[in-house]
């Protein structure tokens, strides 16, 4: 298709495949840890399914979850690859997709908020030598609303195309306007803010309770998506996600075409900070635990790097958006932004 909606439907298209490959990830490295933590051998099943011990989470959530996942990231996928390599679109084909998509913040609850704040209610100590029972669930805590700031932006972009992908196959995208997207900066950039402030805070604390430098062996601290072996690159990775996040506040209000590219550069440079000091270097550097467990450690890089990926590309999206030809005037001819997003999308 070479029209403006042609282009709109690819770009759509495309971005919807790349948060659908993220969670594909993502949802089947959740279903193989959990089917492999929780046997003891290939006749020994060791597994408190339905969690009726009391002290344990239910796994059958955990496995629901994962398989939710799965099933968004296969969909999503699957309708990306439609409209780009088949150049086949169905609005009804992909509204049943949202639906689906939808049913993953299911997965959210459970993985985000339901198990790490279980397991954390369940402790009679902390985990950590140099900090309370009470300073280790706030450590839990921030790494809560952390993982809240990086999933929302990974599920909810999802969605957020999909919707998009469908209201354009209905022939109804005149949502899509600037004021439109000038809220979801906003909405997005929040997102962010919690990513970024969480883990300057949790950076800030642990170099203060336990240790300043590089972390020794128990010292260091995994709260996911946190894991700490040197403060201070928690730090700045927190610092750089929530300037970046605050600028993004700035253009939504602003809504000026100039300083698109530098706000791209921004998160660019943002998304290369969080790899590298929350992936590479910190898990790169784990030695606590048998080997088989720092291996373990090691898989949580890739879901970091669509976590990080995410969050890094919706705002400078919406920024440019807001001055593409493709968003039009607000319906009733006002340009003043909106703060009340609409729609799933």
């Amino acid at each position: 298709m070479a029209d403006a909606k042609g282009v709109n439907v690819n770009r759509t298209a495309g971005l919807l495949g790349l948060f659908s490959a993220f969670l594909l990830v993502e949802g089947v490295i959740r279903v193989a840890l959990v089917l492999a933590l929780n046997h003891d051998s290939d006749e020994d099943p060791n597994a408190d399914w339905d969690g009726m011990g009391g002290d344990t989470f239910p796994e059958w959530l955990r496995f629901v979850g994962a398989l939710l996942e799965v099933a968004a990231g296969v969909a999503g996928l699957g309708l990306a690859l439609g409209v780009m390599a088949f150049d086949y679109h169905s609005a009804a084909i992909t509204g049943a997709g949202v639906m689906l998509m939808l049913s993953l913040w299911f997965t959210f609850v459970v993985f985000v908020f339901a198990q790490p704040a279980f397991d954390a209610s369940k402790l009679d100590a902390s985990r950590h030598d140099d900090l309370t029972l009470g300073q280790w669930r706030g450590v839990v805590t921030l790494g809560i609303i952390g993982s809240a700031g990086y999933c929302g932006a990974l599920q909810g972009g999802q969605v957020f195309f999909a919707w998009q992908l469908w209201r354009i196959g209905a022939g109804d995208a005149s949502q899509y306007t600037k004021p439109y997207y000038a809220a979801r900066l906003v909405y997005y950039s929040t997102l962010a803010l919690l990513a970024g402030v969480s883990q300057l805070a949790i950076g800030i604390f642990i170099r203060d309770e336990v240790g300043e430098g590089r972390l020794e062996g128990p010292q260091r601290v995994g709260a996911p998506p946190y894991f700490i072996a040197y403060p201070e690159l928690n730090i700045a990775a927190g610092l750089l996600v929530t300037f970046a996040s605050l600028a993004g506040y700035v253009r939504a209000v602003a809504q000026r075409p100039s300083g698109r590219l530098v706000f791209a550069w921004l998160w660019a440079c943002t998304w290369m900070v969080q790899v590298l000091f929350m992936a590479v270097t910190q898990l790169g550097l784990w030695s606590t635990g048998t080997p088989l467990e720092r291996t373990q450690r090691v898989f949580v890089s890739g879901m970091l790097v669509g976590l990080t990926l995410s969050v890094s590309i919706l705002p400078p999206y919406m920024d440019a958006m807001m001055h593409s030809p493709d968003a039009g005037a607000s319906p009733g001819g006002d340009s003043k932004m909106s703060l009340m997003p609409s729609g799933g999308a």
